[in-house]
């Protein structure tokens, strides 16, 4: 009974592996300047994944008695992150230019921040992103996942007057 369990979390965790170096491959790809928004390969590894979410709730709705809760609520959490994933990869984009940044998301009304509201910046391990902390206008955070970031970093540079610290965490590290 073990053995099944066991290569169906390593399918997924295939499956997820693969959908990650998929959606990284598209890191090269021509965005015009001015504009940060999650790739077509993001978007539609969310679609995938909405799919593979809606998958699992139909077959939660055919769970024997005894499995029905624990089924309805990995159905329920799985369909929920990937509802999450698709809103933020179709509906979050960030405009910039010499003055401002206008950033639209599903989480909040849109906002245009002048870049002298930039107070400072760091990077979250945790939610893999930047992180420009203003005055005024709260948290922006900049998904390390968003196309287009060259030069809206080489912008927050000049902005902060000071280098943005790395966002890979191993680079941080000396062997």
């Amino acid at each position: 009974m073990l053995l099944p369990s066991l290569l169906n979390a390593l399918i997924a965790a295939l499956v997820v592996a693969l959908v990650a170096k998929f959606v990284q491959a598209e890191q090269n790809q021509f965005i015009p300047p001015g504009l940060l928004r999650f790739g077509r390969r993001a978007q539609i590894g969310s679609l995938v994944f909405l799919a593979i979410a809606l998958l699992i709730g139909y077959a939660a709705l055919h769970a024997r008695p005894s499995q029905r809760i624990l089924a309805y609520s990995l159905s329920a959490m799985s369909i929920a992150t990937a509802l999450f994933l698709v809103l933020e990869f179709f509906l979050t984009e960030i405009w910039f230019d010499a003055h401002c940044i206008h950033i639209r998301s599903p989480w909040r009304k849109r906002r245009t921040v002048p870049w002298s509201a930039v107070s400072h910046y760091s990077f979250s391990v945790a939610w893999g992103a930047h992180l420009l902390h203003t005055t005024g206008f709260g948290i922006i955070r900049v998904d390390t996942f968003l196309l287009g970031f060259k030069p809206f970093q080489e912008r927050l540079e000049r902005v902060l007057n000071t280098p943005l610290a790395n966002s890979d965490p191993e680079e941080d590290c000396e062997l």
